[in-house]
């Protein structure tokens, strides 16, 4: 395995960092927050929407939107165990999460900031949400933890297999 450069071990450990955040955030708010909206009383769901947007920009779509210029650095900065099309396979799906969230889930929001409590309007969120950032966004974590596997398995990207001595992840020789 070829020594990791000085910029691609950063890019490559800030993409790490950035991307599982962001997808502990994203769990959180798609399987938690959302479906639990709907047992907020409408009098108070307006000003709780309002309060929650600006707070959800800073800790989940800034740390998302970071990961994805890493996840784009690392086409060029990466360590040779992790090949191209697995950070191509990363942007894509990630690509699929951002437009969705561009396109359905932001005038969806927009809507439920300006006239609050809906539900019709929660239950479009969830439904949209599910097939088009949950499991891609699944998909996504799933292949950089592979990814990330890659790199700590020393010679695992090779086709003669396991470096020698590797007894798998319990770290025992036997």
């Amino acid at each position: 395995m070829k020594p990791i450069s000085h910029r691609a071990r950063w890019v490559t450990a800030v993409f790490f960092l950035l991307t599982f955040f962001s997808a502990g955030g994203g769990t959180v708010e798609s399987l938690v927050n959302y479906p639990t909206w709907l047992l907020i009383g409408a009098a108070e769901f307006k000003a709780y929407h309002q309060a929650l947007g600006p707070r959800i920009v800073a800790s989940m779509v800034l740390p998302a939107l970071f990961a994805t210029v890493f996840n784009v650095l690392m086409l060029w900065f990466r360590p040779s165990a992790i090949p191209r099309w697995s950070v191509w396979t990363l942007f894509i799906l990630g690509l699929i999460g951002w437009v969705s969230t561009a396109v359905i889930q932001i005038p969806i929001q927009a809507q439920l900031d300006e006239t609050g409590f809906s539900k019709e309007a929660i239950e479009r969120l969830i439904s949209t949400d599910l097939p088009l950032r949950v499991i891609p966004g699944f998909l996504r974590l799933g292949l950089a933890f592979w990814m990330l596997l890659r790199i700590m398995t020393p010679y695992a990207h090779q086709t003669s297999g396991l470096a020698p001595g590797y007894a798998g992840f319990s770290g025992l020789k036997y």
